[in-house]
């Protein structure tokens, strides 16, 4: 199977999909920081093919979202556009993401073997993040959308004591 043929698969059918959607039930509160949203970057399941990325922030302003993944991979997202810091003991690197609600990150050529794992970090600001907030980071080919990974907060579900019989 092609990546294009993966595509129309995709765009075909109803029942499948590529989103994967995280609900976080705890908020963070100022100064702790979230758990890592961690999440793989991979590549198509043919040739090489070229992906761009970016993140969709909805957050409080003052907050802090970090992008953390291997040094060669955050360098090549960030590309003069973001300022990044090495890790170089840990093999990782940190964008520290602008207060946007789209954030273009860049394009990597990824092929069949390519499993990064990156993770997002929320520093909370002053300002509480509250139940629908969230981040997401998304991978598109040729303009579209192919692949999401998405966190949102959300309350606890409450059990309805009439289930329970």
């Amino acid at each position: 199977m092609t990546f294009n043929d993966f595509y129309d698969l995709i765009k075909g059918q109803n029942n499948v999909t590529w989103r994967n959607f995280n609900v976080v039930n705890n908020l963070p509160d100022p100064p702790s920081a979230t758990p890592p949203f961690v999440f793989l970057i991979t590549g198509s399941p043919g040739r090489p093919e070229p992906f761009e990325f970016e993140i969709e922030r909805r957050l409080p302003q003052d907050a802090k979202l970090i992008l953390e993944g291997p040094i060669p991979l955050i360098m090549q997202l960030a590309k003069g556009k973001h300022e990044f810091k090495i890790d170089r003991r840990k093999k990782l690197a940190q964008i520290v993401l602008p207060s946007l609600p789209r954030i273009p990150l860049g394009q990597l050529r990824l092929g069949r073997e390519d499993r990064h794992r990156c993770q997002l970090t929320l520093r909370p600001g002053k300002t509480k993040v509250a139940y629908g907030h969230g981040a997401a980071i998304r991978q598109l080919f040729r303009g579209e959308e192919v692949g999401r990974v998405a966190w949102q907060f959300a309350p606890p579900v409450l059990k309805d004591p009439r289930c329970e019989k």
